[in-house]
């Protein structure tokens, strides 16, 4: 993935990003079983999608982590006001 798709995947919802995630992973099957019957030539199509799917869920766990931390912030600020 190139960095502008990156930054594009970073502007999506949790639930596309899931369904890239989902589709990703059968296409990762697909070519498995199209490199060791003999007929995908680009062997390399398997670990790019692979890295793919990683740069996808570090995403995913870097936005649930922003979810996760925006309301403990709100909460300190109100601890912090009184």
């Amino acid at each position: 993935m190139k960095k502008k798709d990156i930054t594009a995947l970073r502007s999506k919802k949790t639930d596309e990003l899931l369904k890239l995630l989902a589709e990703k992973k059968k296409e990762a099957q697909k070519s498995q079983v199209e490199i060791k019957a003999g007929t995908e030539k680009n062997l390399k199509k398997a670990s790019n999608i692979r890295r793919d799917i990683a740069v996808i869920s570090t995403l995913m766990t870097e936005i649930n982590l922003m979810q996760e931390e925006e309301p403990e912030k709100k909460v300190e600020e109100r601890k912090v006001d009184k």
